[in-house]
């Protein structure tokens, strides 16, 4: 891998992206709320710098299967929203939306496919209704799309595009929760911006010299 790092972000800029994470999943709570009929509790809601190796780990690991729906955004931001949801979670998500739990996440009905990715693009568009407050360009949504697989295997892609070469990423992300009588139901929702994306929602004075974010900053 090459040596390119992701942006160097100082402490106002962290509180920028933080503060960008939190209305970010205030918007999605409020989202999945009116989809599901029922409240949903924000358990995490932050900004990572990560080598790459290590962001699988938000998943739960290098091999642990997940039901993801990928959204790519282009405007004034851009990168790639990743709606990931274990597959006890996504099963249990399609029975509160068609009424009616899968037979298996890999033989979604095209009712429970086409459920579950109106639910991906209702959220990124809750989540870019953030993203876009106080700026003057739009941020579009491409047609979101499912994929089953484990978290490596899912993040590889985006990982390579929105680092531009790099072996750093920067994660805006938030989990969500809720139980009901069908069951628990988690999810998370990561947003891995372009390195330029990263700047213009943080400003230049908001880029450091020489020193990281550091590890986490929830």
């Amino acid at each position: 891998m090459s040596n390119r790092k992701a942006p160097l972000i100082d402490e106002n800029g962290q509180r920028i992206l933080r503060a960008i994470a939190r209305a970010s999943a205030g918007n999605v709570a409020l989202a999945l709320s009116r989809l599901c009929g029922h409240d949903f509790e924000i358990r995490e809601a932050g900004v990572r710098l990560l080598p790459l190796a290590a962001v699988p780990g938000r998943f739960g690991g290098e091999e642990r299967p997940v039901s993801a729906i990928r959204t790519d955004l282009t405007g004034s931001v851009a990168g790639t929203l990743l709606l990931a949801i274990e597959p006890p979670s996504a099963a249990s998500l399609v029975c509160r939306l068609v009424g009616r739990a899968p037979d298996s996440l890999d033989r979604l009905s095209p009712l429970q496919e086409s459920a579950l990715l109106e639910t991906g693009n209702i959220l990124a568009g809750a989540f870019c209704d953030a993203l876009a407050r106080d700026r003057d360009d739009a941020i579009l949504i491409s047609i979101p799309e499912i994929a089953i697989d484990m978290a490596a295997s899912i993040l590889q892609t985006p990982l390579i595009e929105q680092t531009d070469g790099g072996d750093e990423a920067v994660l805006i992300e938030c989990v969500l929760a809720a139980s009901s009588p069908a069951g628990p139901l988690t999810l998370h929702l990561m947003l891995i911006p372009a390195p330029d994306s990263v700047r213009r929602m943080i400003g230049p004075d908001a880029l450091k010299a020489e020193q990281g974010m550091g590890g986490s900053s929830p």
